[in-house]
């Protein structure tokens, strides 16, 4: 499943950034781990919009399988030198650094074979993914319960590789990021020379592992978002020269975590830096390419939002500019918008008793639940 998934992120992900190159009419420096991610990107915006029309069935599998294959088939020369190139990049990193690569991959595989531990896959997970496998976009599926008005972008990617018709169920999705992410931390580790940055990406791929163990056998809808905020979040920081040469992962990524993700929309302002630049220095035409791009993903996203709940954005009851005969009441998105707050900051308490709460009282109780403090 991880070989599978591998090559169809990183055949798309080639594809975009080769389509990019050619528009812009520059090389662009982007890594395997770049390339990867972007493949998910493009996968995941693919699936938005085809599931406007068609259910996420094992023949949306076999297409995307298919194109997979063409494209290796086609450029089976790149193919093997990106093989030979790993190869022989992996070999220069020490011992130490292969051992504890090796120990977290047999962590996460272990880990991602264990009974299912998180309450919201039995409560609407499971049952989203056989809406999305079986029916396009349904109009008002969230009047049947709340949950499934969260139109989040993760649960079509899970869906995609979920075929328990082959095998028993499994997710081979969010465990193999947390493998690709945790080994770029720990390659990352032996590479940079600053003691600091050292000890930052040890403290984040130790965080990552504790945090996300025991959600790497669910489709779990957290593991995604917080995997790409930190990684956009570290080549902000740490490979801010090179912006504009990476401008994909800095504008592409940013937009598709707020398909992840809601509450994840006030990174777009990244992108929107990365224009700013594009502007400054009269490249018009990648602005409007990458404006195109962004919309292409966001567009789609939110007329999910609008045929699943009859509202823009879910669960925000103030954005109310519809009135379709399906459209949820606007007393239960409020109340689910109100549940929604209330759980983020102190989940299984009354909510009237956490709607009272100040600041400190919610505040310190729910950083001491944070892993690891």
């Amino acid at each position: 499943s991880w070989i599978v998934i591998t090559a169809v992120f990183l055949a798309f992900g080639n594809i975009v950034i080769s389509g990019w190159n050619k528009i812009a009419n520059k090389e662009s420096l982007y890594s395997i781990i770049d390339t990867f991610w972007l493949g998910l990107t493009v996968v995941g915006t693919s699936l938005i919009i085809i599931s406007l029309f068609y259910p996420l069935n094992i023949y949306i599998a076999g297409a995307i399988l298919i194109v997979t294959v063409l494209y290796w088939i086609i450029n089976w020369r790149n193919g093997i030198d990106l093989m030979r190139s790993c190869r022989d990049k992996f070999n220069q990193y020490s011992i130490y650094t292969k051992i504890v690569l090796l120990l977290a991959f047999i962590a996460i595989l272990i880990f991602s074979i264990r009974s299912v531990q998180v309450y919201d896959f039995g409560l609407y997970y499971q049952q989203t993914m056989m809406w999305n496998s079986q029916y396009s976009v349904v109009p008002g599926l969230g009047n049947l319960h709340g949950r499934f008005g969260f139109n989040t972008s993760s649960l079509l990617l899970s869906t995609l590789f979920y075929h328990p018709e082959f095998f028993k169920p499994f997710f081979p999705l969010n465990a193999l990021c947390v493998f690709i992410f945790t080994a770029w931390l720990v390659l990352k580790v032996e590479e940079v020379k600053n003691v600091i940055h050292k000890f930052i990406y040890t403290f984040v791929c130790l965080l990552i592992l504790f945090s996300f163990v025991l959600l790497l056998s669910s489709a779990s809808t957290d593991i995604l978002t917080n995997i790409i905020a930190l990684y956009v979040f570290f080549n902000c920081v740490f490979y801010k020269k090179i912006l504009p040469q990476k401008c994909l992962v800095f504008l592409i990524l940013p937009f598709f975590w707020m398909t992840l993700k809601t509450s994840t929309a006030p990174m777009c302002l990244i992108p929107l830096f990365i224009l700013c630049i594009f502007l400054r220095n009269k490249e018009y035409k990648n602005v409007l390419t990458l404006t195109i791009l962004s919309c292409i993903i966001v567009i789609p996203w939110l007329a999910r939002f609008v045929i699943i709940t009859g509202y823009l954005i879910y669960p925000m009851s103030g954005i109310d500019i519809f009135s379709f005969d399906w459209k949820m009441p606007v007393e239960t998105v409020q109340m689910e918008e109100i549940i929604t707050k209330a759980w983020a900051q102190a989940p299984s308490q009354k909510l009237d008793d956490v709607l009272a709460y100040s600041f400190t009282e919610w505040f310190f109780p729910w950083f001491l639940r944070l892993p690891l403090v």
